[in-house]
């Protein structure tokens, strides 16, 4: 992620009953593994970071791609309007036929039956699907070259899931990642994803392909913000007009876009 990564271990949080074995930080763009029990979530904060990556692209520090509403509508089959600047209509698409793969399984109806425990949704929000359904997607990958790696995923299997249910420990029907009949699904929503992804060596490390074909290294700034939101209104509300005028947003009067005559008048 063009060296903008961390990773520490049982450094960032605190313990207590019910902790986190491990967590993504999108305001630092950090994974923090606790010491003792942090092994096996690897993949499943690595995609966080994944999701988190596309959206600081577009400028949301803190947002994820498989939380905005152009994803949401691509999955969908919806038209939809980018959410900003920086991410190709690809890798948006991606991320929609990954939301997709997921909702033609069962997997957010159970997570749902998990969530009725809760006071606020999660184990039912679309970021942590898809971060589950990676986890069994990496060990299914790994599997096709005869190899395991139970520090990048560790998911409890269905077998064992059922059995801690009828003990009293979960919930059953409740399996919170995709079954071996959902894995063709899966399998074939993340496969498209990195399909889709490209990456360039920079000076920092490999970068994920912006909307430019360039890595991202620097964020927009306010004023850059709000002239590309600007554009994009004026370009959706003058699209139906008959014989439309080319028109073009400018940062101020002064930009060099602007017709002297006009700045004039405007300046009048």
């Amino acid at each position: 992620m063009n060296g903008q990564l961390g990773l520490a271990f049982g450094a960032r949080g605190s313990g207590g009953k019910n902790a986190f074995k491990a967590h993504y930080e999108p305001g630092k763009v950090v994974i923090n593994l606790t010491k003792r029990t942090g092994a096996g979530s690897l993949g499943h904060e690595w995609w966080h970071a994944v999701d988190n990556y596309f959206s600081r692209m577009r400028s949301f520090a803190d947002g994820f791609m498989t939380d905005s509403s152009d994803v949401r509508a691509a999955a969908s089959g919806s038209k939809y309007f980018p959410r900003g600047e920086g991410v190709r209509a690809e890798m948006i698409e991606a991320f929609g036929a990954v939301m997709r793969a997921i909702g033609s399984t069962g997997l957010r109806a159970r997570a749902k039956l998990l969530d009725e425990r809760r006071s606020s949704d999660y184990w039912s929000t679309d970021v942590e699907l898809s971060a589950r359904a990676f986890e069994s997607y990496l060990i299914a990958k790994l599997q096709d070259q005869n190899a395991s790696n139970d520090y990048l995923a560790n998911v409890v299997s269905p077998k064992v899931w059922e059995t801690a249910a009828q003990a009293g420990f979960k919930l059953d029907e409740a399996y919170p990642y995709p079954s071996i009949d959902e894995m063709a699904a899966i399998r074939s929503g993340f496969d498209h994803f990195f399909d889709q992804v490209q990456t360039t060596e920079t000076e920092q490390g490999v970068a994920m392909f912006s909307r430019t074909d360039q890595p991202v290294v620097t964020k927009p700034t306010a004023i850059q913000l709000r002239k590309a939101m600007v554009q994009r209104t004026v370009d959706q509300l003058s699209s139906a007009w008959v014989n439309r005028p080319s028109i073009t947003v400018v940062d101020s009067m002064a930009d060099p876009l602007v017709p002297q005559k006009v700045a004039c008048q405007a300046f009048q």
